[in-house]
């Protein structure tokens, strides 16, 4: 297609974000007493790339949320 860029590398990144896709749409929870364990369906699965996407997801938000925000609208204007 016509724009697309190849390079092996590319090809192997999306060939694990496609079976991160997969292997997180098959998680199994349960719920132990106020806690909620996950595992997958088979003991052959590895649980290596949900935790990578876990790890980074709070990574995200921690530093997204500590990026400064105004505190209050700018007043002015048609105020």
């Amino acid at each position: 297609m016509a724009g697309e860029i190849f390079h092996p590398l590319i090809e192997d990144l999306n060939d694990e974000i496609e079976k991160t896709i997969s292997e997180m749409s098959t998680i199994i929870t349960t719920e132990l007493s106020n806690r909620t364990r996950w595992d997958t369906p088979t003991k052959g699965m590895r649980k290596d790339r949900y935790s990578a996407v876990l790890c980074a997801y709070h990574a995200t938000r921690t530093i997204l949320g500590s990026l400064s925000r105004p505190t209050s609208l700018i007043s002015g204007f048609w105020a």
